[in-house]
């Protein structure tokens, strides 16, 4: 058995979608007071987030993503040209985000190991100079 109103809020979802075509949404943006952003959040966030979670298959930062691709959107929407369909665009976007999120992870990454390296060298200095201090210490209790 389906879960209640399944179908209900599949019709719904199909007719918002036919109801608002990209064109629309496209049209309002430049001028739009967030009426476009939110038309394009309800049509597309989920997609964003499912093409992010197939690459990096961590939901909460492909959630993240998706909304750093709207709220780009956003903040270029005066000067955006799409020449292509919006779903495209977003795809795009959202796909090239998750690459650039991964470079800059891994040079997080590469950061990590030489923060390492480098704790492990001053411990090893550290160790150094407490060794030579106790040998100053005993030769001067000796002598």
């Amino acid at each position: 058995m389906s879960p209640p109103f399944s179908d209900h809020w599949n019709r719904k979802l199909v007719a918002f979608e036919n109801e608002h075509s990209d064109e629309y949404i496209l049209g309002l943006l430049p001028t739009s007071d967030g009426l476009a952003m939110e038309l394009m959040f309800r049509k597309y966030y989920t997609y964003l987030c499912q093409t992010v979670a197939r690459v990096l298959k961590d939901e909460h930062t492909a959630e993240d993503l998706a909304q750093e691709v709207l709220f780009e959107i956003w903040k270029k929407r005066t000067e955006i040209n799409v020449n292509i369909s919006l779903r495209a665009y977003l795809r795009r976007a959202a796909v090239n985000k998750t690459l650039n999120h991964i470079r800059d992870r891994k040079i997080r990454w590469d950061d990590e190991d030489k923060l390492t390296l480098m704790a492990s060298k001053m411990a090893e200095v550290s160790k150094d100079l407490e060794g030579q201090d106790l040998e100053k210490s005993i030769h001067l209790a000796i002598d």
